[in-house]
C-alpha cells in the first residue's frame, strides 16, 4: 500500500509529551492560501481531539501554513495533524503523522 500523495515527505514526526510544537506546512507547489484550518485527530479512531492538544490559531504567511501549537501529545499514541486551505477557489488539503513519546 503507497501512501496519500496529501502526506507531507517529513511525515511521521516523533514529539516528547512536554513538548510543545507549531508546525509549518509549505504549499509552494500549489500557492498562496488565502485560509486554513487545522485539526488533530486520533489516528486508530480518527475521532477529533479537541483544544486540549491545539492551542492558539492557524496562520499563514506567503505560502506557508503554520498550525496552532501542538501540546499534551500521549507517549506511544499515533496522531494525525491535517491542513485544509483554500488556495483561489480550491480547497486542498495535507496532513503529517505525529507519534507520541
Amino acid at each position: 500500500m503507497t501512501d496519500s500523495l496529501r502526506k507531507v515527505i517529513e511525515s511521521p514526526q516523533y514529539q516528547g509529551t512536554a513538548e510543545i510544537v507549531a508546525y509549518v506546512f509549505d504549499w509552494t507547489k500549489n500557492g498562496s492560501p488565502s485560509s486554513a484550518t487545522t485539526i488533530l485527530k486520533d489516528k486508530a479512531s480518527s475521532a477529533t481531539l479537541g483544544t486540549t492538544y491545539l492551542s492558539g490559531t492557524t496562520t499563514v504567511v506567503g505560502v506557508n501554513v503554520t498550525t496552532p501549537l501542538v501540546q499534551g501529545l500521549l507517549a506511544g499514541k499515533e496522531y494525525r495533524l491535517e491542513t485544509v486551505v483554500t488556495i483561489n477557489t480550491n480547497t486542498l488539503g495535507a496532513y503529517c503523522d505525529l507519534i507520541g513519546e
